[in-house]
């Protein structure tokens, strides 16, 4: 039995209640300890952080890592698909956060490749969707902030000449773009800078 892996019994002297789970902690140092053993030592979730090891690896390195790791896992038993589910987010979104936009489309081709079964695929190509629609609504929602953040800026300094120190902090703090629409509203229809509202 793998370490981390749950056991059908728990020794009758442990304290715990029979049929409880036994679970060794395992603890790896990614960076010290070879793939072969956090596959071997680490259960499921060696394979994970075989490729979790690797997210700074150079491209073609970290994609066959990626191959690799996406066909092992597809090998857990059906009764674990939860768990193999969670595996996969985690795995697209370390593709996501961890490598260059520009290997993105590579990279959702290696994970969709790997996989043996249709099923698979059309669940992992459904994930990649949602998480890229994601990242893509978050990429908007920044630059709308971005964008308003500047106008509001450029505005209050035609308007009003140069700006305190502390009104440009308070803009370029300011997450919410309602507050931020509300004082370009402001801009247009106040005679002052403390008109505004921004504090």
């Amino acid at each position: 039995m793998r370490h981390g892996d749950p056991q059908d019994s728990r020794r009758e002297d442990s304290g715990h209640p029979a049929g409880t789970p036994l679970v060794e902690p395992v603890v790896f140092n990614l960076q010290a300890t070879s793939p072969e053993k956090l596959r071997r030592d680490g259960g499921w979730l060696g394979h994970v952080l075989v490729l979790t090891a690797a997210k700074y690896d150079p491209a073609e390195r970290f994609r066959a890592t990626l191959g690799t790791v996406v066909r092992d896992l597809e090998a857990m038993p059906e009764e674990q698909r939860e768990r193999w589910l969670d595996f996969m987010a985690y795995t697209i979104s370390l593709v996501f956060h961890s490598r260059a936009p520009a290997e993105r489309a590579s990279l959702e081709h290696t994970i969709i490749a790997a996989l043996s079964n249709d099923d698979n695929r059309r669940e992992l190509r459904a994930m990649l969707k949602s998480i890229a629609d994601a990242i893509r609504d978050e990429g908007r929602s920044i630059a709308t902030l971005e964008t308003s953040r500047a106008m509001l800026l450029r505005l209050l300094e035609r308007r009003f000449g140069a700006l305190p120190e502390a009104i440009r902090a308070t803009i370029e703090r300011t997450d919410d773009v309602d507050q931020l629409t509300h004082w370009l509203d402001q801009v247009v229809t106040v005679d002052t800078l403390g008109e505004v509202g921004i504090e």
